[in-house]
């Protein structure tokens, strides 16, 4: 996978974009490529990816961390266990 000509692109692309972009915005840059990468790669999970990303940023609106932490943590554990979501 990481020899893959779309990937070189994709990560090319990023690495360029990002070397360019000012600081403040380069958090919001790499939440784009992750969503073009999980597109590419993994286009079932676009969903929660999006999903889990619009809630850690409302949570940190709101100042609650520890909500989006252990929702987070509870996907995680969802997604990896055997007989799981995926």
């Amino acid at each position: 996978m990481f020899i893959e000509p779309r990937f070189v692109f994709v990560a090319a692309l990023c690495w360029i974009t990002f070397s360019v972009v000012p600081p403040r915005f380069r958090a919001h840059l790499l939440v784009g490529w992750s969503l073009v990468f999980y597109a590419l790669y993994a286009p079932r999970a676009v969903g929660i990816v999006l999903a889990v990303t619009l809630l850690a940023y409302v949570a940190a609106e709101l100042q609650q961390k520890w909500v989006t932490i252990g929702i987070v943590a509870g996907l995680a554990l969802y997604f990896k266990i055997p007989g799981g979501g995926a």
